[in-house]
């Protein structure tokens, strides 16, 4: 069973550990960005089409990306600074989401996976992009139901 967590806890954090050029999760596309407010890109996706290319952005900017087929559904969001993830990114992945913390590009502090409730789900703290101390699970209740402890 902590296998199985572990691979679940690892499908999220190959998520949110993707370099600077990738957007996860699923195939790649190109993002048409549909509308540009300052530095904040507005774009669609789908689950079919969540990679993203992004060599053509600039260095500063925020990407926005809602649902093609629900335009008022947000499935990423993250913020750049000079090339780096900065500030909180945010995935919605099977009706689940999950808040990550970048400083200078790495991930830092807590972060969290919340059932669609808005119960946690997972729990995990970062340091210098990698995790430490316990990694927790909680049911839908928010009952807790297990502690991994990463060395």
């Amino acid at each position: 069973m902590q296998k199985l967590l572990l691979i679940n806890i690892l499908y999220f954090i190959t998520l949110s550990s993707v370099g600077q050029e990738t957007l996860y999760p699923a195939n790649s596309c190109i993002p048409e960005v549909f509308k540009k407010i300052g530095n904040v890109y507005l774009t669609y996706g789908s689950a079919e089409c969540a990679i993203f290319n992004l060599e053509s952005f600039p260095k500063d900017y925020t990407l926005l990306v809602f649902n093609e087929s629900d335009s008022a559904t947000l499935l990423y969001q993250v913020s750049f600074i000079a090339g780096k993830k900065q500030g909180t990114e945010m995935i919605l992945i099977e009706n689940e989401v999950a808040l990550i913390t970048y400083v200078n590009g790495k991930r830092e502090g807590k972060s969290f996976t919340f059932y669609n409730n808005g119960k946690i789900h997972y729990e995990r703290f970062f340091k210098n992009d990698l995790i430490k101390g316990k990694i927790k699970e909680y049911d839908k209740q928010g009952q807790l139901l297990k502690k991994l402890k990463v060395k």
